[in-house]
């Protein structure tokens, strides 16, 4: 791997954390030798690749960019191909019309020929539609406004995993959860939903709340186990065996499959069954550990399809950042010892982690000038001379490296403000949003106080 001619990556993105594979796909892009790249991480497609093999049924068809870029090609290669057959449809059905009408007549020798133009015509050949089967988790009972709230909440092990943490959940939401790999994640949602107790705080389910949860390692279904036996719900005297059949075919195991053991379905198939049993629940708050994991590309669109359609609410850890743009309302980040809520998905928090990073650099960079004025002033005895003069200050006096420092902290609660502010939920409740606004202006005003002083 040290000096290598062409890299073969068969999906080398999988069980990693966004950190690693952020990592990854920058030290891929700097590459100069070829790669062949089989991957379901679409967002790791749209860094990485240059170009897309597209592999289906028995055909390879190659297009130019990234994921993105091939399939707003194919799309568009699909209606030129439609408008082409349609078109060539209509003049087949003119020749076929001129010789049925004309081949035993008087101009039987152009129907003859037209005939043979009908015989060397290449048929267009339309593109198969490629796509998973429509996923749903069916209609769930209307729970209360407010599915979780969490008050101060901590957890430790050997370390810290989060202290101080303060979320309201509310009904119809996303919420998605990311952070390094044994950062805390499943222990955070297993304390919001109950199943693990909090070292300090407290965590309140809300009214009618019926939770599903889907284990990332599918420990909840028994490998010996039939497909339609690990799906049926226990207890449930109302389910028959069709009813449960036609729940796995929503989940694209059809057929024999329904009746294959547990053990011998494939990663994707043993997901998608873990999906049709979390469906059977009726969970109006469902909770989900790594769900794409093991899903192709079709598949997680058709998933993402579903939580999209999905009138109750969902809790989600997720290292797929693609699958968290187009389903996340509200992120939380855990890191580091620390968990922190964001208004938005993850290009809104991509977008906040560059304008902290941007403002660190010019904080730094402040600092470092402001060092070297009062180096100079120090040595011509400027310094002296001003304090023995005694100025009248409109400001107490604080040194500037400590006003910085509020500064920067203030320009950031400011960034995020503006950030929720730019949010469509967060005008759902006009008493949150006004609160929001009333903090944001004093804050704004804070500001313009410091930058004065600093001066």
């Amino acid at each position: 791997l040290q000096a290598p001619e062409v890299l073969l990556l068969d999906e080398p993105t999988n069980h990693l954390d966004i950190a690693t594979t952020t990592w990854l796909e920058s030290y891929l892009a700097r590459q100069t030798v070829a790669m062949v790249i089989v991957s379901h991480d679409r967002y790791f497609l749209d860094k990485v690749v240059t170009k897309i093999w597209e592999l289906h049924k028995g055909r390879v068809t190659p297009y130019p960019g990234t994921y993105s870029e091939y399939w707003k090609l194919r799309g568009e290669r699909a209606k030129v191909l439609e408008r082409q057959h349609e078109r060539q449809q209509e003049k087949i059905a003119d020749l076929q019309e001129y010789i049925r009408k004309y081949g035993a007549g008087q101009r039987a020798k152009q129907a003859h020929d037209r005939e043979r133009k009908l015989e060397r015509i290449e048929q267009v050949e339309l593109m198969d539609s490629i796509g998973g089967v429509p996923m749903s988790f069916g209609e769930v009972d209307r729970a209360g406004d407010i599915v979780i709230e969490a008050k101060d909440l901590g957890k430790a092990y050997s370390k810290p995993l989060f202290d101080h943490l303060n979320l309201r959940v509310e009904r119809g939401q996303c919420v998605g959860v990311i952070g390094p790999n044994g950062a805390g994640k499943t222990t955070l949602i297993k304390i919001l939903i109950g199943r693990l107790k909090p070292d300090r705080g407290e965590v309140r389910i809300g009214h009618k709340v019926h939770v599903g949860y889907y284990d990332q390692s599918l420990d909840s279904l028994p490998p010996e186990t039939s497909v339609v036996r690990a799906v049926w719900p226990e207890n449930d005297p109302s389910w028959v065996e069709e009813d449960v059949r036609d729940l796995l075919a929503r989940f694209g195991l059809r057929g024999e499959i329904a009746f294959r053991t547990i053990g011998q379905l494939s990663g994707g198939e043993r997901g998608k069954a873990a999906l049709a049993r979390l469906a059977a629940t009726n969970a109006n708050l469902l909770v989900m550990d790594e769900p794409t994991n093991h899903l192709d590309l079709w598949s997680c669109e058709s998933l993402e399809q579903a939580i999209q359609e999905y009138e109750g609410t969902i809790l989600v850890i997720s290292h797929d950042r693609y699958f968290l743009n187009r389903v996340a309302d509200r992120m939380v980040v855990v890191s580091d010892g620390n968990a922190r809520v964001i208004e938005g998905d993850y290009e809104t928090y991509q977008h906040l982690l560059q304008r902290e990073q941007a403002l660190k650099s010019r904080i730094a960079e402040k600092e470092k000038n402001d060092r070297s004025r009062e180096d100079a002033a120090a040595a011509r005895g400027g310094l002296a001379r001003n304090t023995k003069e005694g100025r009248k200050r409109k400001f107490p006096y604080r040194k500037p490296v400590e006003i910085e420092r509020e500064i920067g902290q203030l320009e950031s609660d400011v960034l995020e403000m503006e950030d929720r502010l730019g949010q469509p939920t967060t005008w759902r409740d006009p008493v949150k949003a006004r609160d929001l606004q009333t903090r944001y202006d004093a804050a704004k005003a804070k500001l313009e106080t410091l930058y004065a002083h600093w001066e």
